[in-house]
């Protein structure tokens, strides 16, 4: 077996409506993830919709919002610039 360690960079924008934003309190946040303001809760949604290849009504704690309410309007163009096999 190899083991690789690299760097995966993209670039991507994403809208997303208020109702995704408002539904994050405190109750939220005691059931399912500890996010601190717009900033945080966007990269989680972002991630979770470019790594995971998922909708914002798939995502755990926004299942009950449509999926459209958040949309990826800049679509991921990968590099990845390094590289290590570090394999022992």
């Amino acid at each position: 077996m190899k083991k690789f360690r690299m760097v995966i960079e993209t670039e991507i924008e994403i809208e997303i409506e208020d109702v995704a934003f408002d539904i994050v309190n405190e109750d939220w946040k005691n059931c399912f993830f500890d996010l601190d303001g717009e900033e945080e809760i966007a990269k989680h949604i972002a991630l979770n919709m470019v790594i995971n290849d998922r909708k914002l009504s798939q995502l755990e704690g926004w299942y009950g919002l449509r999926g459209d309410n958040a949309r990826i309007t800049l679509k991921p163009d990968w590099a990845v610039p390094s590289i290590e096999e570090i394999t022992k």
